[in-house]
């Protein structure tokens, strides 16, 4: 095979490999995507219903109260009042694994008119709270003070989401693997064959050059012993009769040697 056909095959599958490798890349980047957009929607219906649920708990719990001692702590301190911490983490639970999310999370209650956390599920770092997790406007409803928040955060996240699709992702890398491998046994096999082939071609030649000598020679001798102009005598005849005798049995060795035993194996030269 010519060696620019050889190298444009090469250079034509490392292109077609290259774009197999990123498509794939860029596919499973869009599911991991696609995936984060659908645990942040889990999330935010997972926290519109515990935000629902406290609401119904502020309610009788300003049903228990008086007016005035309502109108007084919900200005001040009804996060701490109104808010248990087991309880919230007790909803928070129940409703992420009602969207079956099962990763571990952090969370905490962030007042905005004391600019401070004021409720933490464990020793979590509040500014990594408030940083990378998600935040819910606590009781939307109460237009008589500051804004509080949840925050919840997930450690976690990215590791839970890649577990998600461990299968997609193992029959991706399996691909990727097996088409690497189909590759690189392709290119060895073109080269190797490319290798036999000229190795091929340099034991006929050889074999070639080194029979035409003996035949060359028996030609000779013979047109010699047929030609009438040379006078001929027995010692003439005898050595041309040996001449011819010598070649043929070169000639039988050489047929033997070539023949009956092989010159390459493995494609090795022997």
């Amino acid at each position: 095979m010519n060696r620019k056909i050889i190298i444009f095959i090469i250079v034509l599958m490392s292109v077609a490999l290259i774009g197999l490798m990123v498509i794939q890349v860029y596919w499973i980047k869009n599911a991991i995507t696609v995936r984060q957009a659908n645990f942040t929607r889990s999330v935010n219906e997972a926290a519109s219903i515990v935000i629902f649920r406290l609401e119904k708990i502020e309610m009788k719990h300003h049903i228990r109260k008086k007016i005035d001692e309502l109108s007084m702590r919900s200005r001040t301190c009804h996060v701490r009042d109104s808010i248990n911490r087991m309880v919230l983490d007790s909803l928070i639970s129940d409703e992420l694994h009602k969207k079956s999310i099962t990763t571990f999370y952090e969370f905490g209650v962030f007042s905005s008119s004391r600019n401070k956390m004021v409720m933490i599920r464990s020793n979590s770092n509040p500014e990594t709270l408030l940083e990378m997790g998600y935040a819910f406007t606590l009781f939307p409803r109460d237009m008589t003070s500051k804004p509080d928040y949840l925050v919840i955060y997930f450690p976690n996240e990215r590791m839970y989401l890649i577990s998600k699709m461990w299968g997609m992702l193992l029959i991706s890398i399996i691909m990727i693997i097996i088409i690497i491998l189909s590759f690189s046994y392709t290119i060895f096999t073109i080269i190797r064959q490319k290798k036999l082939s000229e190795m091929k071609n340099d034991f006929i030649n050889n074999m070639t050059h080194e029979f035409k000598t003996p035949i060359s020679t028996i030609s000779l001798a013979c047109q010699a012993l047929s030609d009438k102009d040379i006078a001929k005598s027995d010692d003439i005849y005898r050595n041309y009769i040996n001449i011819i005798n010598e070649e043929n049995a070169r000639l039988s060795t050489m047929a033997e040697k070539y023949c009956n035993q092989p010159y390459w194996t493995e494609g090795k030269r022997l």
